[in-house]
């Protein structure tokens, strides 16, 4: 009786053929999570509150409920979007403003209606990164303002 199978060089070809599938497979997810911690993990990225004489231009206005910030973006990369996280007396939230690209060494007037959460205690700024056609939030880069005063005219 003839018995066939497959011969000890084929056999040894499928093995490296499915090796090499499988480490290309791994070598792709590894590299999306290198370039996202790489890409955030700059030294500095420079998103930070205009400061004008030792004052953080961020004020709330109590009539109408709008917060104004002035922020500056003095990095090395340009700035996608911003994700805004409020702590109000009442509630806290989150807005995404992603059209509010943020160009190397400029700044930008920035309002929200905060009527949903109340006076605000804490602001957060999270800057928002383009990289290869994905947006990647940098929460490590983030700014922040606390006891936010009253705006004056």
């Amino acid at each position: 009786m003839k018995k066939r199978g497959i011969t000890p060089l084929m056999a040894t070809f499928l093995l490296i053929s499915l090796a090499i599938a499988l480490g290309v497979v791994i070598m792709n997810f590894g590299r999306a999570e290198v370039q996202k911690l790489a890409e955030c993990s700059v030294e500095n990225l420079g998103l930070a509150f205009v400061d004008i004489e030792g004052v953080k231009q961020v004020c709330m206005d109590k009539d109408t409920q709008i917060l104004e910030m002035v922020i500056e973006n003095g990095g090395v990369m340009d700035i996608a979007g911003l994700n805004i996280d409020l702590i109000g007396e009442d509630k806290t939230a989150t807005f995404t403003i992603l059209d509010s690209s943020l160009k190397q060494a400029s700044s930008a007037i920035k309002k929200i209606n905060v009527s949903e959460v109340g006076p605000p205690r804490r602001v957060k700024l999270i800057p928002q990164l383009e990289f290869s056609g994905d947006i990647l939030t940098c929460p490590e880069q983030a700014v922040e303002a606390s006891s936010i005063p009253e705006c004056v005219e």
